[in-house]
Protein backbone atom coordinates (compact mmCIF):
# COMPACT_ATOMS: atom_id res chain seq x y z
CA UNK A 1 0.00 0.00 0.00
CA UNK A 2 0.95 3.65 -0.02
CA UNK A 3 3.80 4.70 2.21
CA UNK A 4 2.99 8.42 2.13
CA UNK A 5 0.04 10.32 3.48
CA UNK A 6 -1.45 12.73 0.93
CA UNK A 7 -0.09 15.52 3.17
CA UNK A 8 3.41 14.43 2.11
CA UNK A 9 4.45 12.84 5.42
CA UNK A 10 5.04 9.12 5.84
CA UNK A 11 1.80 7.45 6.93
CA UNK A 12 1.51 8.56 10.55
CA UNK A 13 -1.03 6.24 12.12
CA UNK A 14 -0.55 5.96 15.87
CA UNK A 15 -2.12 2.51 15.90
CA UNK A 16 -1.15 -0.43 13.69
CA UNK A 17 -4.70 -1.84 13.72
CA UNK A 18 -6.16 1.44 12.47
CA UNK A 19 -3.68 1.51 9.59
CA UNK A 20 -4.50 -2.11 8.72
CA UNK A 21 -8.24 -1.35 8.82
CA UNK A 22 -7.87 1.64 6.48
CA UNK A 23 -5.62 -0.31 4.12
CA UNK A 24 -8.19 -3.14 4.00
CA UNK A 25 -10.88 -0.54 3.27
CA UNK A 26 -8.74 0.88 0.45
CA UNK A 27 -8.17 -2.62 -0.96
CA UNK A 28 -11.93 -3.22 -1.00
CA UNK A 29 -13.26 0.22 -2.02
CA UNK A 30 -10.36 2.10 -3.62
CA UNK A 31 -8.01 4.85 -2.45
CA UNK A 32 -10.50 7.72 -2.61
CA UNK A 33 -13.96 8.51 -1.35
CA UNK A 34 -16.46 10.78 -3.13
CA UNK A 35 -17.28 13.75 -0.88
CA UNK A 36 -20.22 15.96 -1.89
CA UNK A 37 -20.53 19.50 -0.58
CA UNK A 38 -22.49 22.49 -1.96
CA UNK A 39 -19.39 23.71 -3.84
CA UNK A 40 -18.96 20.45 -5.73
CA UNK A 41 -18.02 16.78 -5.62
CA UNK A 42 -14.44 15.83 -4.78
CA UNK A 43 -12.42 12.61 -4.68
CA UNK A 44 -10.56 12.64 -1.35
CA UNK A 45 -7.90 10.11 -0.34
CA UNK A 46 -9.09 7.77 2.40
CA UNK A 47 -5.71 7.97 4.17
CA UNK A 48 -6.07 11.77 4.45
CA UNK A 49 -9.53 11.50 6.01
CA UNK A 50 -8.39 8.78 8.41
CA UNK A 51 -5.30 10.71 9.51
CA UNK A 52 -6.50 14.32 9.47
CA UNK A 53 -10.29 14.32 9.39
CA UNK A 54 -12.12 16.61 7.02
CA UNK A 55 -14.35 19.66 7.37
CA UNK A 56 -16.58 20.62 4.45
CA UNK A 57 -15.53 24.27 4.54
CA UNK A 58 -11.86 23.23 4.15
CA UNK A 59 -12.39 20.91 1.20
CA UNK A 60 -12.21 23.31 -1.79
CA UNK A 61 -8.91 24.83 -0.59
CA UNK A 62 -7.46 21.42 0.32
CA UNK A 63 -8.43 20.06 -3.10
CA UNK A 64 -6.57 22.90 -4.81
CA UNK A 65 -3.57 22.59 -2.48
CA UNK A 66 -3.19 18.82 -2.87
CA UNK A 67 -4.50 18.53 -6.44
CA UNK A 68 -7.47 16.31 -5.59
CA UNK A 69 -9.91 15.72 -8.43
CA UNK A 70 -13.19 17.57 -8.54
CA UNK A 71 -15.86 15.60 -10.37
CA UNK A 72 -18.22 18.48 -10.92
CA UNK A 73 -21.10 20.33 -9.32
CA UNK A 74 -22.98 19.09 -6.32
CA UNK A 75 -25.84 16.86 -7.46
CA UNK A 76 -29.20 18.56 -7.76
CA UNK A 77 -27.85 22.08 -8.16
CA UNK A 78 -28.32 22.12 -11.94
CA UNK A 79 -25.36 24.44 -12.38
CA UNK A 80 -21.57 24.19 -12.34
CA UNK A 81 -19.77 24.55 -9.05
CA UNK A 82 -18.15 27.96 -8.47
CA UNK A 83 -14.42 28.15 -9.14
CA UNK A 84 -12.14 27.12 -6.29
CA UNK A 85 -10.57 29.94 -4.34
CA UNK A 86 -7.59 29.62 -2.06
Amino acid sequence: MADLCPCGQPLHYSNRRTREFVEDLIADLGPTVRVIIPQGTYLVPRHYIALHGLKAWELPALAVHFGWAREGPAPGTGRPAPPDRV
